[in-house]
């Protein structure tokens, strides 16, 4: 998409010169962030507006609590 220059509220483009200064030399316009679904749930949960499902968790540390059981039954059985 290519933007001409910005056009100030009284419909004149910038940079808008007064003859000593000019008014919006430099600005830009804003750069669009587009994000897929994907990347604005993670995005969400990082920074704490969704949370994880909890039996994912719940899951989880079922699985670390088998696997530590595991550890401990073969280093007792040799």
């Amino acid at each position: 998409m290519i933007f001409s220059n910005p056009v100030i509220p009284t419909g004149k483009n910038l940079p808008y010169s007064t003859g000593k200064v000019e008014i919006g030399l430099h600005y830009e316009v804003p750069k669009r962030n587009y994000m897929s679904h994907e990347e604005e749930f993670w995005q969400s949960v990082i920074l704490g507006e969704r949370q994880i499902e909890r039996y994912l968790l719940n899951i989880c540390y079922l699985m670390g609590v088998v696997a530590f059981l595991i550890m401990m039954l073969l280093w007792v059985a040799l």
